[in-house]
């Protein structure tokens, strides 16, 4: 009888131990690794990862223990580069330097300086289907009504510039592909325009020939024209509201800090040329 238990013991143990070597070995998706830890914008910035291995996970949690400003710089030179074991070697030696720091003194303010591109993330690829240049500039809101991040993304592609909002959820046009968005520059006074919920670029014909005339449920809503006097409100302004206003009553309202704006479209200003003297 005792021998039989002593077995059973035996074999508990080298289940125990097989349990807990498998769920060690278990992978976890970066989106879900820092859910809750940081602001949303850094799903963005370190969607790369992917998958973690043991060096990405220590790289997270050291992360968490650096200033907000020096979080997004580690995270946007991810989002920029790529991870590699010298960004994990200079995050630890940042928080060595955090240690050795002295305790409270004068408190020192950080400023920007002239060259900030803000909190815009900018990116710039090529179409491997037709080597088209794509430029890419990414906002996402300050604040809104819900826990669901809300971005203003303006784009570049070829001869073709687009400008449009992801709600991430889905909106239900007023007429067609119509929806209502009223928006404010900065103190100027509230305007509001129909805004499409399927890009000028994509045809209407083709649209209505698949879906046909039906109120279609979207999350984007693209502004139909002028889009560089749009671009230039932008860049004049420090603040711009957004509100969306579809079918089912549902009222949606943003408010993005856009400064940064004129100095990232700058750096790209000889292909764009949206920036009016």
């Amino acid at each position: 009888m005792k021998k039989n238990i002593s077995i059973l013991l035996i074999i508990f143990c080298i289940f125990s131990i097989s349990s807990t070597f498998v769920f060690a070995s278990e992978t976890i998706d970066v989106k879900d690794y820092i859910k809750g830890k940081f602001p949303m914008i850094f799903n963005i910035y370190l969607s790369s990862l992917g998958e973690l291995d043991e060096y990405e996970k220590e790289f997270i949690d050291l992360l968490q223990n650096l200033p907000e400003e020096e979080q997004k710089n580690f995270a946007k030179e991810i989002y920029d580069n790529g991870f590699s074991k010298v960004i994990l070697e200079n995050c630890r030696e940042n928080i060595i330097a955090k240690e050795e720091e002295p305790g409270p003194g004068i408190e020192e303010k950080i400023i920007e300086g002239t060259t900030s591109t803000g909190k815009w993330i900018c990116n710039r690829e090529t179409n491997p289907i037709d080597d088209k240049l794509i430029i890419t500039f990414t906002l996402e809101c300050e604040k809104d009504e819900s826990n669901e991040p809300i971005f203003l993304i303006i784009k570049k592609e070829g001869k073709d510039t687009i400008i449009f909002i992801d709600w991430s959820r889905e909106l239900r046009p007023f007429y067609e592909t119509m929806i209502t968005v009223w928006t404010r520059f900065g103190d100027d006074k509230v305007s509001h325009s129909a805004w499409e919920t399927v890009s000028s670029s994509f045809k209407f014909e083709i649209y209505q020939s698949i879906f046909g005339k039906q109120k279609t449920s979207s999350q984007y809503t693209f502004y139909p024209r002028r889009e560089i006097n749009f671009i230039n409100k932008l860049m004049n302004a420090d603040r711009f509201v957004a509100e969306s206003r579809s079918f089912n009553k549902m009222n949606l309202t943003a408010v993005f800090d856009v400064r940064g704006l004129k100095n990232a479209v700058e750096q790209f200003d000889d292909i764009l040329n949206w920036i009016k003297d």
